[in-house]
């Protein structure tokens, strides 16, 4: 069995019943070598979790990686037992299982942030499906290619990680270059972010739900809609000179504090770009 997608990290949750027989379930990634005598095998390695009891019906969860092939071991407690015609075993949580989701908890919610000079901080919402939000300022401080991105979930993340899974097109460029726990958050920094892309943020371990962000990076598109057009001109030019709050922060595009000529030339250059 793998993981839903090659991108994808999914929640697991075997449940393995015996009619009569003690037994005891374990999950490994990708490889597992049985123990003999004299040798432990793999049993340390890849390991994923267990069912910590030994009895008749057993359930566990934990995150399998993308792109994982998940091996489910069952042991009996004692030798000269029924084997496997004495015991059944479903997973929930995988794609093509009728039984559902498995209980990993409620997926985060996700942003693009950035403070904008001497006026505040402001949030772009990055839906995790539909069409993929579209961050439209050049970076974090003006500095192009440098966002950070904010997955609030209902307990803290504590050992959860992120990495790029994806870019499209394929030749787009960016990294994690930091990932930090604040309550509830977790907040990581993405560098060297090309334009013109959706990069594909995944999230995985700890004791939170697995998550996969698509973000779309497109300087100038002030309206979200994956296309930079004279419409955007537009609107940078009929808030230019006004407030940067809530409502026009994102024809902020430099992050400066202020919608002025700079912002409408950064938007007017990227003008005829767009994502899928």
């Amino acid at each position: 069995m793998r993981s839903s997608a090659s991108i994808d990290p999914a929640c697991a949750a075997p449940t393995c019943s015996s009619t009569t027989n003690p037994i005891l379930t374990v999950a490994y990634a990708n490889t597992y070598v049985p123990p003999t005598v004299g040798n432990t095998g793999t049993i340390c390695t890849n390991y994923l979790g267990d069912s910590a009891t030994v009895g008749t019906g057993n359930t566990f969860a934990f995150d399998l990686p993308a792109n994982t092939t998940l091996i489910l071991v069952v042991e009996e407690a004692n030798a000269g037992l029924a084997g496997c015609s004495g015991y059944s075993l479903m997973v929930s949580g995988l794609v093509g299982n009728t039984s559902g989701a498995a209980p990993c908890g409620p997926a985060p919610t996700a942003v693009s942030q950035k403070v904008h000079t001497g006026v505040g901080t402001f949030n772009i919402p990055l839906p995790l499906t539909g069409p993929a939000g579209v961050e439209d300022r050049i970076g974090n401080g003006g500095v192009a290619g440098t966002h950070t991105i904010v997955l609030s979930y209902t307990t803290p993340p504590t050992g959860a990680t992120a990495s790029v899974a994806a870019h499209n097109p394929g030749a787009g460029t960016g990294s994690v270059n930091s990932t930090t726990v604040s309550g509830n958050d977790l907040i990581v920094g993405l560098t060297g972010v090309s334009d013109k892309q959706i990069l594909t943020l995944s999230t995985s371990g700890g004791s939170v739900s697995p998550a996969v962000v698509p973000i779309g990076f497109l300087v100038g598109d002030v309206n979200g809609n994956h296309a930079v057009s004279g419409t955007d001109i537009a609107q940078v030019k009929a808030q230019a000179s006004g407030p940067v709050n809530a409502t026009t922060f994102r024809s902020d595009v430099n992050v400066s504090g202020g919608i002025n000529t700079t912002d409408i030339a950064i938007v007017k250059a990227a003008s005829g770009g767009s994502i899928p």
